[in-house]
């Protein structure tokens, strides 16, 4: 059989992004194309235009397009696929399946044209793969009321063209040290938007009530955004960003990390820690529950003395936790397995 030739659409390149791209190109003819968004009309329409044509000299070449979140880049790639009779894979991350009203997020937030591109997208392209069940058909009840989880929730008839491939880790890539009993979390977090989502304000109060414990903060782009009370705490430290060895390092000698988010997929960061060996402790939005199963501590509400009690629970639990992180991450989010699924479905394209 024919190996296939991949156009690799995306808009930024984040870390579980570049993973696929390595991934698929492992075994693949696969080519990168950037769509960027930017804020400003005038670069929008010109990141548009120069997407659109580098569509039309790059889609022929290949025979899938495989594309990274549904936005406006998706609308485009499938709309030319479909007039070059070329097939295309939506990736569904997060962002492009929910609304959640409680932080003001989702793409689904609002009802105006990019909303209805997406929907077009969704209903017109080949395949969709999400990370988690819940970016399919699912819920959210963390993230509060009127939240609603799942593409299929907002456009009929996806269910039948729709599969889960959760995002495959390497355990050869982390390790585990002699723990040391601290807290780690990791976010990328540039703005309001993102500290909300990521319950980073939960994670400094859980901080603040538990002097005696290290907590580490890694990827907090302006200390401005922390509220005031949570500065300056004396068992706090931040990192804006590390180098990826650093963090490697970070994650095997932590002995527990927080996934307080509100919304997510299925989140990179915490497989990672778990891979490391750490205990993990996460709400219950979408895939963290998934990911954590029985091998630690999970949040159903945002409550700040119930979060200190699984924390505590955690620092507690011993080499037994630790271990089941390791291999339920091992088992049931191995990275061979997401590669020879994808290929499998791209192959049958």
């Amino acid at each position: 059989m024919k190996r296939k030739s991949i156009l690799f659409v995306y808009s930024q390149w984040q870390s579980f992004v570049r993973e696929d791209y390595n991934l698929l190109s492992d075994e693949l003819k696969v080519n990168k194309l950037q769509f960027e968004l930017n804020k400003s009309l005038f670069a929008f329409i010109k990141g548009q235009l120069l997407g659109i044509i580098s569509l039309f000299k790059q889609v022929p070449r290949h025979d899938v397009s495989y594309i990274w979140f549904c936005d406006y880049h998706a609308f485009w790639s499938v709309l030319i696929s479909k007039i070059l009779n070329k097939k295309t894979i939506i990736i569904v991350g997060g962002f492009d399946a929910v609304r959640i009203p409680s932080i003001n997020y989702g793409l689904f937030m609002d009802s105006g044209l990019r909303v209805k591109l997406a929907k077009w997208a969704y209903r017109n392209c080949d395949r969709i793969i999400a990370v988690d069940q819940t970016l399919i058909k699912g819920e959210n009840t963390y993230a509060g009321e009127g939240a609603i989880t799942g593409v299929a929730h907002f456009v009929e008839g996806l269910e039948e063209k729709s599969l889960v491939i959760p995002t495959g880790y390497d355990s050869g890539k982390w390790k585990s040290k002699v723990k040391k009993r601290q807290v780690l979390t990791v976010a990328l977090i540039k703005d309001k938007k993102v500290f909300n989502r990521k319950g980073i304000d939960l994670y400094l109060n859980v901080a603040k009530r538990m002097p005696d414990v290290p907590f580490y903060l890694v990827g907090l782009q302006d200390l401005s955004l922390i509220p005031e009370g949570l500065r300056d705490l004396p068992n706090l430290t931040i990192y804006p960003i590390l180098p990826q060895e650093e963090l490697i390092n970070l994650y095997a000698e932590s002995e527990v990390y927080a996934q307080f988010s509100v919304s997510e997929g299925l989140p990179n960061v915490l497989c990672e820690a778990m891979m490391s060996g750490c205990v993990p402790v996460g709400t219950s939005a979408n895939g963290i529950p998934n990911a954590i199963g029985d091998c630690g501590f999970v949040l159903h509400e945002k409550d700040v003395e119930k979060a200190v009690e699984l924390v505590d629970k955690a620092l507690k639990s011993g080499d037994d936790y630790a271990l089941c992180s390791q291999n339920r991450i091992k088992s049931m989010f191995w990275f061979e397995d997401r590669k020879k699924r994808l290929l499998k479905v791209i192959q049958e394209l």
